[in-house]
C-alpha cells in the first residue's frame, strides 16, 4: 500500500482508539450522570455498551435523545424531538445532563413569564 493508504489506516486506528476511550469514560461516569439526571428530573438509561437515552422523567411523550459517546453523536428521536442542547466539542454524559437541565430551566422560565403576562392581561 502507498503512503495514502498508510495515512488512512493510521487515521482510522486513531479514531477507533478515541472512540474506545470515550465509551470507557461514559461507562465509568454513567452512575454519577444517572444520579444527577434523576436529581434534575430526567431519566438517563444505558441501552447497551455504546447507546444511552435521555428523557424527561415525568413526561411519557416528551423528547428523547439517543446518545452515542463513542461516535460523539446525539440524535433526537424524529417523533420526539427535543430542544437544541449547547455542548462543548468534547462532551461527556454529565455535560449532556447539565445542558438538558439548562434548556429545561429556560423553558420553564418562559412558561412562567407567559403565564404571568397572561394573568396580568386578565386583570
Amino acid at each position: 500500500m502507498g503512503d495514502m493508504g498508510d495515512i488512512f489506516n493510521e487515521e482510522k486506528r486513531r479514531r477507533q482508539e478515541a472512540g474506545r476511550q470515550r465509551r470507557t469514560r461514559a461507562n465509568n461516569e454513567f452512575p454519577t450522570a444517572q444520579r444527577q439526571a434523576i436529581a434534575l428530573g430526567f431519566r438517563l438509561s444505558r441501552r447497551n455498551e455504546t447507546h444511552y437515552t435521555l428523557t424527561p422523567a415525568k413526561m411519557n411523550k416528551g423528547w428523547l435523545y439517543n446518545i452515542y459517546p463513542g461516535k460523539c453523536r446525539i440524535y433526537a428521536d424524529p417523533n420526539r424531538r427535543g430542544p437544541f442542547l449547547k455542548l462543548p466539542v468534547e462532551w461527556t454524559l454529565i455535560d449532556v445532563v447539565k445542558a438538558a437541565a439548562n434548556v429545561q430551566r429556560l423553558m420553564d422560565r418562559k412558561i412562567e413569564k407567559y403565564q404571568s403576562e397572561s394573568n396580568q392581561r386578565r386583570l
